[in-house]
């Protein structure tokens, strides 16, 4: 872990929703601009949680290889995104 939190971080971010049994739930993907390095999160806590980690000065990296698989889901089911149905 760095000694000191970044002065700056910047990600791609991309939110959509999802239906499950509970109704609608948001998920969210982060890639880093520089490896293209993309994360899944299975909803905006984990989302928060991570960027509280990233602001505390771990990196990337660090985080991805700390979990044991480097995301809350899985990307790949979600590659295509269908439009939301109110």
């Amino acid at each position: 872990m760095n000694e000191h939190p970044p002065r700056y971080l910047s990600f791609l971010l991309r939110l959509w929703r999802v239906k499950d049994r509970q109704g609608w739930n948001w998920r969210a993907s982060l890639e880093h601009p520089l490896t293209q390095r993309r994360r899944g999160f299975s909803d905006l806590i984990c989302l928060f949680e991570f960027l509280q980690r990233q602001m505390n000065g771990e990196s990337f990296e660090e985080i991805y290889q700390s979990d044991e698989d480097g995301s809350d889901f899985n990307l790949d089911q979600y590659s295509t995104v269908e439009p939301l149905e109110e």
